[in-house]
């Protein structure tokens, strides 16, 4: 429905909402995000472990980015953050991005305000650089919530699977 106002020829037509308020998308994000850290990290007191997670490497038939850097692929590298946050950032979503049901678009990541990783079962120095950072986007498709890295296909939460260090695992670790 659209009607003309006054003499300089506006135009104002009526808009449809979506049926999902902001504020409502912005908390299932936030949600999805944390399911997603749960997930794959180990929390020991105050800091977080990472071991690997399906996240490292493509989807099946996908070139993707990894994760872990080329440096850090050993099966037994454990990464720990200290000081962490997690970061929940949105992106803009066009028309076509809504007609094709994507309803939030965005990335979630760790930063912390140091940092370590093992090499061959010992830890390297700390760094306070978020080099081996994680960060994941996230989409919201016609109800479902996927997952990846900045490049390739998605996982849905049930099909991402971890390796989780325990928190004994890491203290053991000189």
């Amino acid at each position: 429905m659209a009607r003309m106002i006054g003499m300089t020829g506006i135009l104002v037509a009526a808009l449809a909402l979506p049926t999902t308020s902001i504020a409502t998308t912005r908390d299932e994000a936030r949600s999805a995000a944390g399911a997603l850290w749960v997930k794959i990290l180990t929390k020991c007191g105050g800091d977080y472990y990472y071991g690997a997670s399906t996240l490292d490497g493509p989807p099946p038939g996908a070139r993707s980015a990894y994760l872990n850097p080329p440096e850090a692929t050993h099966s037994r590298d454990i990464r720990e953050f200290k000081g962490v946050t997690f970061v929940l950032a949105a992106s803009s979503l066009t028309d076509a991005d809504r007609l094709n049901g994507i309803e939030w678009e965005g990335s979630t990541r760790i930063s912390s305000t140091a940092q370590r990783i093992t090499d061959r079962g010992r830890w390297l120095d700390w760094g306070s650089d978020n080099l081996f950072g994680l960060s994941v986007v996230m989409q919201k498709r016609n109800g479902q919530w996927t997952y990846r890295t900045q490049q390739g296909d998605g996982w849905s939460l049930d099909a991402i699977s971890a390796t989780r260090p325990s928190c004994n695992d890491a203290l053991l670790i000189r």
